[in-house]
């Protein structure tokens, strides 16, 4: 296995670095160094980084918070970053914009 270069690397979070809020604190500042990390890892030439903040995830039907994704949609949307070929460092998944979720 050390033989092989991987294409990509892929590292996922959660939407606290945006969402912010004091309970959240360590946790969006650990999560800000992944997306500040992926930038910096793809300056150097070898192979993507890119960091993927998601929102909650709803993966039974419990009727769950409206702001969680479904597994059926993370599917979707996984397949989609694949698609696009990474090349965008930071990516953001979130059912209802950052702004809606911060007025609520």
């Amino acid at each position: 296995m050390r033989e092989r270069r991987l294409d990509f690397y892929l590292m996922n979070a959660t939407v606290a670095p945006v969402l912010g809020g004091e309970a959240v604190v360590v946790e969006a500042a650990a999560e800000t160094h992944l997306d500040l990390y992926a930038g910096w890892q793809n300056q150097t030439g070898g192979p993507r980084w890119t960091s993927v903040d998601w929102d909650g995830f709803r993966l039974a039907d419990d009727g769950g918070p409206s702001t969680a994704i479904t597994a059926g949609e993370g599917t979707q949307v996984f397949a989609r970053l694949l698609e696009a070929g990474l090349e965008i460092y930071e990516w953001l998944i979130a059912v209802h914009s950052p702004a809606r979720r911060r007025r609520a």
